[in-house]
């Protein structure tokens, strides 16, 4: 009987060592790789959704806005709120060991998750189908995100630049941050390089688009793109929301502001050239001309000039957001 008993504590003692291991097995490889194990199939719909639920619940349908020279334009678009909820609870967070993040691996967690690419990269599709000019394209994409409306409590809160690009389309709203994220997946998935530039004095992020370096910003190779309101693309002169200043050695923030520091780069991809920007340099040169006769002059511009000004308006859509 006792050589029973010791043979059950035996195998006991074995089934124990055999769990702790597996324990201590699991807990390294989730350590290690729990970001792409989160985001593989077994977590959600290519199995039903069984861990998550069903990515595609909650659907609605929206219109997309956007101005192609001077013409208005609408993608009728779908989305989900399951993606959106499950995207939205993912956070922005990045696991690390030894070396610290840096603001690229935030932005590339965002731009780079499995699951939203199923379902926004639709969106890229669509817009390929709006034009076969492949530049016209980058500017069908541009004004559309410009034409998303800036989320101004989203600015005051303590999440900003905290979505990801899906829940901006959802959502219908964005900070600067984010609105340049969803730019930068939008002209990545148009093939073309990008960066993105970001102003920490500023408290301010824009978009950088592979072009010839006379037309870039700062002799970068990228020419620069304001993806918060509607504007012309290499216009870096208009005034932002959530500006920062140092004032007497203080970073202070006003309402508005333009941009006057260096900013960091963020190389996102390589890939085409928007070598068609000569168009919208020209006519950015014009646009500054006009608004600085204008200020010179308390607002007035004799009917020649204001034909012009109210002709580049129009041709980029600026005025759409004040309609």
């Amino acid at each position: 009987m006792g050589v029973r008993i010791n043979k059950i504590k035996k195998i006991a003692e074995n089934i124990i060592s055999i769990l702790s291991v597996s324990v201590i097995f699991l807990f390294v490889i989730f350590y290690y790789f729990g970001n792409d194990i989160i985001n593989s199939p077994l977590f959600y719909g290519d199995l039903g959704g069984i861990f998550v639920g069903n990515l595609t619940t909650g659907e609605k349908n929206i219109n997309l806005i956007y101005t192609l020279n001077g013409d208005k334009g609408y993608i009728n678009y779908v989305v989900y709120r399951g993606l959106k909820d499950h995207l939205q609870g993912m956070g922005g967070s990045v696991t690390y060991n030894y070396i610290e993040p840096t603001d690229k691996d935030f932005i590339m967690k965002k731009l780079n998750n499995k699951k939203q690419d199923e379902l926004l990269f639709t969106l890229v599709d669509k817009i390929k189908n709006k034009s076969l000019d492949k530049d016209n394209q980058v500017r069908i994409a541009i004004s559309l995100v410009q034409n998303i409306p800036y989320d101004y409590a989203g600015l005051s809160s303590l999440d900003s630049d905290g979505k990801y690009p899906y829940e901006v389309i959802y959502d219908g709203r964005g900070v600067c941050g984010e609105k340049s994220e969803l730019l930068a997946y939008l002209l990545r998935g148009l093939g073309y390089g990008v960066v993105l530039f970001e102003y920490t004095v500023e408290n301010h992020r824009a978009v950088g688009i592979k072009c010839p370096v006379q037309y870039s910003y700062k002799n970068s190779g990228y020419c620069f793109i304001e993806s918060t309101t509607p504007s012309i693309i290499t216009d870096d002169q208009l005034e932002y929301p959530g500006f920062g200043k140092l004032i007497d050695g203080r970073l202070e923030y006003t309402r508005y502001g333009k941009l006057y520091s260096t900013p960091e780069i963020i190389y996102i991809c390589d890939g085409i050239s928007f070598n068609s920007v000569s168009e919208e340099y020209q006519d950015t040169q014009k646009m500054v001309e006009l608004n600085k006769l204008a200020e010179n002059s308390g607002g007035f511009l004799y009917p020649d000039n204001y034909e012009k000004w109210e002709f580049l308006m129009d041709k980029y859509g600026i005025r759409n957001s004040e309609e």
